[in-house]
């Protein structure tokens, strides 16, 4: 239950600062975002729009997937929502009409349970708001507990997600399905998520993320 009073006081007590400057603005601010730099260019099939290395991509992520704050992350899934339009857009050759299909990375039903939410549903759902042809579908879940990519390297993290995912849901041929993650590392996840689609009927796939690359110490 939301207490518009009681938030508006917090607030007044507490404002939201920006990740990057620490200015009382916004959870982003816009001077802070365009100091973002872009991803590293991908397979045709992949694309994302941040880089991970960067500290505020990497921060603004990492409070969402581990301390379930997610206004830096919103702001962020904001400010890559018209990258990710172009690119569909090239994709297709044309301004995009038919009907998108976002189908979160699904994670296995423990993590859920024990972290409260899936990070990449919670990104489809933000894109979504500014989609208009856009549907979500859980198209897809795992069947299978797999170890943390995070602390795999790229041989372990293929072995890791082999034939771990299936398609949950009746897939359409003729739709054009859009895989959405959080960060793109190696590729294993959104590679294992276009085959379990791809193996289902899918024909038109693409997998698209927040961020590609690895933390930078």
């Amino acid at each position: 239950m939301q207490f518009p009073i009681f938030t508006s006081f917090i607030r007044m007590l507490f404002p939201v600062r920006c990740k990057g400057c620490g200015r009382p603005s916004t959870a982003l601010c816009t001077l802070c975002i365009c100091t973002i730099g872009r991803a590293d260019k991908l397979s045709p099939k992949l694309y994302a729009v941040f880089d991970y290395g960067h500290p505020i991509v990497r921060a603004s992520i990492k409070e969402l997937k581990y301390h379930r704050k997610s206004e830096a992350a919103r702001a962020l899934a904001a400010a890559a929502l018209p990258y990710l339009v172009e690119h569909l857009n090239n994709k297709m050759h044309r301004a995009y009409t038919e009907p998108l299909i976002l189908v979160p990375i699904p994670s296995y039903k423990a993590k859920v349970r024990d972290r409260g939410f899936n990070q990449s549903a919670l990104i489809a759902a933000w894109w979504k708001e500014s989609l208009p042809q856009a549907t979500i579908k859980h198209c897809l879940s795992k069947t299978t507990a797999t170890l943390p990519q995070a602390h795999l390297n790229r041989r372990t993290r293929l072995q890791n997600l082999a034939g771990v995912m299936q398609a949950s849901t009746v897939v359409d041929p003729n739709s054009i399905y859009v895989v959405v993650d959080d960060v793109i590392t190696t590729g294993a996840t959104c590679a294992e998520a276009m085959r379990a689609l791809s193996a289902a009927g899918a024909h038109k796939i693409h997998c698209v993320a927040l961020a590609h690359g690895y933390a930078r110490s």
